[in-house]
């Protein structure tokens, strides 16, 4: 059976690296001679996605915008019975 090839931390960091100075994922499998799915499996665990923040609002913005549409309905309602 054959052993699978280890790779040491220093190779890992010095992948990361490369990957964060702008090189694809192609270039540095290449350069390193590992396979371009070694070197994701690398940087996929570093590379967290930043949450893209909401602004803030409009969730109160909706809520009175709802609010404001059941006065309305309300009223209307209210103006009809008369």
């Amino acid at each position: 059976m054959k052993r699978r090839r280890t790779y040491t931390r220093d190779f890992k960091i010095s992948v990361i690296r490369e990957i964060e100075s702008g090189k694809t994922l192609a270039q540095v499998s290449r350069e390193n001679a590992a396979p371009t799915a070694t070197v994701a499996q690398t940087v996929a665990p570093t590379a967290t996605p930043t949450p893209t923040p909401t602004p803030p609002g409009f969730e109160l913005l909706f809520a009175v915008a709802g609010i404001g549409v059941a006065i309305v309905i309300y009223t209307n309602k209210k103006r009809r019975r008369r």
